[in-house]
């Protein structure tokens, strides 16, 4: 039996999530406060910032997802980088919130026709492609913050998640 495209898909973004839940979710407030060098991105922030993609690659496929009330402001396309900010959601919060819309995404995607997948339209303002392709492109953006929080949480001691 072939393997379709929204089988590989669909495995791509469970991964992604795993990697993602492993990353953040032993992580306390105090914690997600840290940076590391010069980048201003800590935890917290790329959490929040993750809820985004989420809701981004959900609708892709179809869903009306929207981030909860003042989160556009703080984490959101064009939002102050995170050092010139002083309010956040709490890392519980913030989770709760992560896990809910990836799980959307996954609903999202099994309701999808599969020639969805490959229609090419508008994914955002300026950025038209097929569901198919952002989506893959939103998983290797998710990978380069899970990177960015791999090195905090080395920074903080903790052990390696993976390998």
């Amino acid at each position: 039996m072939a393997v379709s495209p929204k089988d590989i898909l669909k495995h791509q973004i469970e991964t992604m999530h795993y990697i993602i839940k492993k990353m953040v979710d032993d992580i306390s407030d105090e914690e997600s406060m840290r940076t590391l060098g010069t980048c201003p991105n800590h935890i917290r922030w790329q959490t929040g910032h993750l809820v985004f993609t989420a809701i981004l690659a959900a609708k892709t496929f179809g869903a009306d997802l929207k981030p909860p009330d003042g989160w556009n402001k703080i984490f959101g396309r064009g939002a102050e980088p995170p050092n010139k900010q002083t309010e956040f959601p709490s890392m519980d919060a913030l989770r709760k919130a992560l896990y809910e819309f990836q799980r959307e995404v996954l609903i999202a995607l099994a309701a999808a026709p599969d020639s969805l997948l490959e229609e090419k339209r508008e994914i955002a303002p300026g950025w038209n492609d097929s569901p198919l392709n952002a989506v893959l492109f939103l998983s290797g953006h998710d990978f380069y913050h899970c990177g960015q929080i791999a090195m905090i949480r080395h920074d903080l001691g903790r052990e390696r998640s993976f390998g």
